[in-house]
């Protein structure tokens, strides 16, 4: 008997990987009763289906110590929602997973089935679920995921990336009811770039979900491209602001908000009074290239923010066709660099 913990396979783009593999793979995974971490790798092998997930899925529930799952099967376009079925029945037969990351070319049918499978599940601390580029993914499907964060009291990081899908700003409305109860969340990183009718509500209403989160270390939430309701205005920005006045822990800030041209120098300026507040902040990375609405004294509004936080490690700022970036100590070198002119001039730090 083989005392693996650690299993990571990795098949990217492999033109000679036949679905009967995950046979053989599953009858691996029965032989190894310790393992604790499973991840694999199967991004556009397009040979793989619902067969095959299958199979994975009946070794999957003899590896009654697995908390780790990390599988990637974006560009699989032949599993569907029967193919997923079994493999979250393998989830609620293990009942120790803490740990679940996972890609999909998938839909909202499948979005569906994984969340009642997690219900319930009183250890999951760390939550990533990817599923770019699904357009059959509406704002309904979310509140799946809503009723599922309720029952998931260890949650301690959440990533949600559902770029380029069918959402609207309903879909936060579906969704935030779900961060409630999850007061001990330490990360959240939510993207919801090229959804075209995602805007201005969304960064509202997660602005408000921010003053449910004080123990919040990192936040990742992305809106490019996002034009709905006519796009990211300043009052999103002093959403965002607000809530930002209420994780002051967080350690870890990335916005990206490209081309907004309804935001201004006046949302910037409160943006930059919550963010001086934020004193254990480590790494800050702020998106806001292209947005026409700034002046050009926009990027010293931001660096006079920043040059009051004693452990900033890292900076990077787009803000017009401005590009800013410091590491550690060099602050005092700082460059701001013109993308249009290519003329580079020192910052004020």
């Amino acid at each position: 008997m083989v005392s693996l913990k650690n299993l990571n396979m990795n098949f990217h783009k492999s033109i000679y990987f036949k679905e009967k593999i995950f046979y053989h793979l599953s009858q691996t995974l029965k032989g190894l009763p310790s393992l604790e971490s499973f991840s694999g790798n199967f991004i556009w092998c397009r040979e793989i289906g619902d067969e095959g997930l299958r199979n994975l899925s009946f070794g999957l529930k003899e590896a009654m110590s697995l908390k780790e799952i990390h599988l990637n099967f974006k560009g699989c376009h032949k599993i569907t929602n029967k193919g997923f079925e079994p493999f979250t029945e393998s989830l609620k037969e293990i009942g120790s997973i803490t740990k679940l990351h996972l890609e999909f070319s998938g839909t909202g049918a499948i979005i569906k089935t994984l969340c009642e499978s997690l219900k319930g599940n009183s250890l999951m601390e760390d939550l990533r679920l990817e599923f770019q580029e699904c357009p059959e993914i509406y704002d309904p499907t979310l509140k799946f995921m809503s009723e599922t964060l309720k029952t998931l009291p260890a949650l301690k990081g959440i990533d949600l990336d559902l770029q380029g899908t069918g959402l609207t700003d309903e879909a936060w409305e579906n969704l935030k009811q779900g961060f409630e109860g999850l007061c001990g969340l330490r990360r959240m990183r939510i993207n919801f770039a090229k959804c075209c009718d995602v805007g201005n509500n969304t960064l509202i209403g997660i602005g408000e979900t921010l003053k449910l989160l004080p123990d919040l270390r990192d936040l990742n939430i992305d809106f490019y491209e996002c034009k709905g309701d006519n796009g990211i205005n300043d009052e999103g920005l002093y959403s965002l602001s607000e809530g930002l006045k209420s994780t002051l822990q967080i350690r870890d800030l990335k916005f990206v908000c490209r081309g907004c041209d309804k935001v201004t120098d006046q949302g910037l300026e409160r943006l930059s009074r919550s963010l001086m507040g934020l004193e254990n902040l480590e790494n800050i990375n702020l998106d806001l290239y292209g947005c026409k609405g700034f002046s050009d004294d926009a990027p010293k509004t931001i660096e006079k923010a920043l040059k009051k936080l004693k452990f900033l490690k890292k900076v990077e700022l787009r803000i017009k066709s401005f590009y800013i970036e410091v590491e550690q100590m060099q602050r005092d070198t700082i460059l701001v660099k013109n993308k249009d002119t290519d003329k580079t001039s020192k910052g004020i730090f």
